[in-house]
């Protein structure tokens, strides 16, 4: 939850939580969509239901995840994003800068990153393989790296 954690970010949750909304919008698109929220941010699963009324998307506050399941993660920064990125996943970024990156993935360029619905559906419609995983790069983490580790 950014907007707990990280007060100098000029974005936050929220504005994920609409940038989803307004990419279901964006063309009518119809695909099925999971939301995980950060533990911390169980709290907010009622407000999303009523946020995201009529739309096809599934919130989850505490799930086991089935990586093979997803083809695509769109998130700000998390240690999910890298999992999927080492298990060769298309990974965008969310961050309204652009220039302030707070994913890794994003500072090191292996993640496209996008700041709206229609940057988002360019990034789907010209999908481009990731790149190679440079494991070095990884050994600048601080306190994500024992997980990414043991799920590596």
């Amino acid at each position: 939850p950014v907007s707990t954690r990280i007060r100098n970010a000029n974005f936050n949750e929220y504005n994920f939580y609409n940038l989803v909304k307004n990419f279901l919008d964006y063309k009518k698109i119809k695909n099925s969509v999971h939301l995980l929220l950060h533990p911390e941010e169980k709290n907010n699963s009622h407000f999303l239901k009523k946020f995201f009324k009529g739309y096809k998307i599934k919130i989850f506050s505490q799930i086991t995840i089935n990586y093979d399941a997803y083809f695509l993660v769109i998130g700000m920064f998390s240690t999910e994003l890298i999992k999927y990125y080492i298990l060769n996943k298309k990974v965008i970024i969310f961050d309204i800068n652009k220039k302030n990156y707070l994913s890794p993935l994003a500072r090191w360029k292996l993640a496209p990153v996008v700041k709206n619905e229609k940057e988002l559906y360019s990034e789907l419609i010209n999908f481009k393989k990731n790149k190679k995983i440079k494991n070095n790069k990884f050994l600048s983490l601080k306190g994500s790296l024992k997980r990414l580790i043991d799920f590596i």
